[in-house]
């Protein structure tokens, strides 16, 4: 986790997070090229006690090349305001996903390499990139 040295402590070392990542394009002044790269949100996936599947955004970060040789800090000042104001939005998404299985309990999570696609045909798929979440009933 690119924040793991803020709070080492946060997770132990084989706890699975989830990243979502979403490709940005940062327009600049005449004087600096322009900024290419990505925001990243990390989800935690658990299930509680009574088997309910759960889930939260733990933390942000971004990466991108380009800016130079005048813009990257208020490239930097942006997104460090912009990227974690953006958390409730991607935690609502990701409460009203797991609203849609609240009527199931489930004894077991696990991480899937994929994108858990059930169509027919061939799909190229990284799995360093693609993952699903399959849940086993209680």
């Amino acid at each position: 986790m690119p924040y793991h040295d803020q709070d080492p402590g946060r997770h132990n070392d084989w706890d699975m997070l989830v990243r979502i990542y979403f490709d940005m394009h940062i327009h600049t002044p005449w004087y600096c090229s322009d900024a290419d790269g990505d925001i990243s949100f990390y989800l935690v996936f658990y299930l509680d006690g009574n088997g309910g599947l759960n889930g939260y955004v733990d933390g942000w970060s971004y990466h991108y090349d380009g800016g130079g040789p005048f813009c990257t800090g208020g490239i930097d000042d942006a997104l460090n305001q912009a990227v974690p104001a953006g958390i409730p939005t991607v935690q609502n998404l990701l409460n009203e996903a797991i609203a849609l299985l609240a009527s199931s309990r489930y004894s077991t999570l696990y991480y899937l390499p994929g994108s858990g696609t059930q169509a027919q045909g061939d799909f190229n798929e990284n799995a360093d990139t693609d993952v699903a979440i399959a849940l086993l009933p209680r």
